[in-house]
């Protein structure tokens, strides 16, 4: 058996991360949707130590904030996707009434 950093074996290694996976949770659709308050009593029983420590004042005050903030973004990057897509608007039907004016301004010189 070969043996890693720290003189953890290989079996050790793949035991540790099952168990994190059993705690954690495998591959979830909405992983990527970060919000630390949320997960405070999810691991009260499967990680107890994990658990205290996200229930630490400091820790919860910051995660408070981080998803302040990550609602503002969202909110603000909503905005810019209707924005774009209104600019979009506005660029086609620009091109479209220059290439109208183009070809009423040909049809009448000829």
């Amino acid at each position: 058996m070969t043996e890693t950093h720290k003189n953890i074996t290989d079996e050790e290694i793949k035991t540790l991360i099952e168990s994190s996976v059993n705690i954690i949770g495998a591959d979830e659709p909405k992983d990527y949707k970060l919000k630390p308050n949320q997960f405070q009593n999810k691991f009260k029983q499967s990680a107890t130590a994990f658990s205290d420590i996200l229930n630490n004042a400091a820790l919860v005050e910051t995660a408070r904030r981080y998803e302040e903030k990550s609602a503002i973004a969202k909110e603000n990057q909503q905005n810019f996707k209707k924005l774009s897509a209104r600019a979009t608007w506005a660029v086609f039907c620009a091109t479209v009434s220059a290439a109208l004016l183009t070809a009423v301004g040909i049809y009448h010189a000829g």
